[in-house]
């Protein structure tokens, strides 16, 4: 029997793509729903199947043949089926409901939709809905288009939310600050800035062949700041943050911190310093992120004196450090083979109550194999599991890697052995340095069962494997 559609007994908003539009409906369904559910159970005598549900769509939705009960019958059948039907197929249902009239029945169905989970909608999906809330005269209201194309950027879909964005006038809609800001974060998470970068230009200018006529705010030069920072337009970024000041809009700490940021991860840190010290003459106080950004700059440009001052600093001002503070610090000390200094970053992390994790550890792992003391990688690495923190193919590959040049190829073999036997993948690398420990302590008997063994497990050897 095909499951009947409840609907609950009252509505006071629709969830379109995890996002809530308030509507109040214009008439009730309790009559309709009540009568249709008689209907269903008689009707649900006879299995549906795929081919009555095809010859619906393509004839009785396109020639309006059908009742509300038939609709709902295979609605109920669309949602259920396994696979379940592409939304096209809902779309034709939906919107031969809409000829019907049956605007408030379409926004439940929608709503139960979504509920599945299953199916992304499409442009057309929203039309659909968009020429429902007109008829209902709903239309107006700007939070409706702003909640839809947020739903849409939330699910990776910017080119239809740019669609979307563009018809808001043709609807009597011109779009404000709010959603013109949700347009421009969605495009730069999706890693489209030139276009998001495009819809600002036209609200700084006041150019509205896009269709934003109102003037950007500091949400939004601090979002197309961090995304052309993000996508390596520094200079743009650095632009666009001066030109914000020129324009009387005062920088917040999120606006630094994406410009000292992207400064640093592009390696213009003494920029960097100077809107750090400019931030602090403005009352503005640095916060974690700030910090770690600028920590991790000089770090990589190899001024440690100053990034262990700075963290210093940043405990002195009560700004509470994360796992990623402790992690930037830890792999510069690491790589300077202070590895007992680094050691102690680690026990002051424990005592702060922060878990370190798997980068962590496996930093630490190859400061040791750096120095050669490899029994304490070991003693660490067993400390690792012992806490819960699973290590991953890098902590195996770099412990392996410390076993392969001390000679010691029992142990190595023993790791792999174990990384398998875990469900890890090897990767080239994992091959190619046992392959070269093998060599060199002359089993080559070993190494060619292992080659073997890579080529089953379909790992393509490189340049180095060939060299062995």
């Amino acid at each position: 029997m095909v499951p009947r559609i409840r609907f609950p007994s009252s509505y006071s908003s629709i969830t379109v793509l995890n996002c809530k539009i308030p509507f109040s409906f214009t008439r009730s369904l309790s009559f309709a729903i009540s009568n249709s559910r008689t209907e269903i159970s008689s009707l649900s005598r006879e299995p549906l199947n795929q081919t009555l549900l095809q010859n619906f769509l393509k004839n009785n939705c396109k020639s309006g043949n059908f009742t509300l009960d038939e609709a709902l019958r295979f609605f109920d059948y669309m949602i259920h089926t396994q696979p379940v039907p592409p939304i096209l197929s809902f779309n034709i249902l939906l919107s031969a409901l809409v000829k019907k009239n049956h605007f408030d029945t379409v926004l439940l169905l929608y709503e139960r939709l979504i509920s599945t989970g299953r199916l992304v909608p499409s442009l057309v999906s929203l039309n659909i809905l968009l020429n429902c809330y007109c008829n209902m005269g709903r239309v107006s209201n700007i939070a409706t288009f702003t909640a839809l194309f947020k739903g849409l950027c939330m699910e990776r879909s910017v080119l239809e939310a740019t669609k979307l964005f563009r018809k808001m006038i043709a609807f009597g809609c011109k779009p404000n600050v709010i959603s013109c800001a949700t347009l421009i974060n969605g495009l730069c998470l999706a890693g489209n800035t030139n276009l998001a970068l495009k819809v600002f230009k036209e609200m700084v200018n006041g150019n509205a062949a896009f269709g934003a006529m109102c003037k950007p705010n500091i949400v939004i030069y601090g979002t197309i700041i961090n995304g052309l920072c993000k996508d390596g337009f520094v200079d743009k970024a650095k632009e666009l943050f001066f030109g914000m000041k020129d324009s009387g809009i005062n920088p917040n700490v999120v606006t630094y911190c994406s410009l000292i940021n992207g400064l640093c991860k592009n390696g213009f840190v003494d920029e960097a310093k100077k809107l750090f010290l400019e931030m602090k003459s403005r009352n503005i106080n640095p916060d974690v992120v700030v910090y770690n950004s600028l920590i991790h700059g000089l770090c990589c440009v190899g001024n440690w004196n100053e990034a262990k001052s700075l963290f210093v600093e940043m405990l002195d001002q009560g700004v509470v450090p994360t796992v990623v503070t402790f992690n930037v610090l830890i792999d510069e000390l690491c790589k300077k083979r202070r590895i007992d200094e680094a050691n102690v970053l680690l026990e002051m992390m424990m005592q702060r109550s922060l878990n370190p994790n798997t980068i962590t550890y496996t930093m630490l792992l190859d400061g040791f194999c750096l120095v050669g003391r490899i029994k304490d990688a070991r003693k660490l690495f067993v400390s690792m599991t012992n806490k819960g923190c699973k290590p991953d193919v890098y902590s195996y590959n770099i412990l392996i890697n410390g076993y392969c040049k001390k000679g010691n190829m029992e142990e190595a073999m023993s790791l792999y052995s174990e990384l398998v036997s875990k469900g890890i993948r090897p990767t080239i690398v994992t091959y190619n340095t046992l392959l070269s420990g093998l060599f060199q302590a002359s089993k080559t008997g070993d190494a060619q069962k292992l080659f073997d063994e890579m080529k089953v497990n379909k790992v393509v050897p490189n340049s180095w494997t060939l060299v062995f």
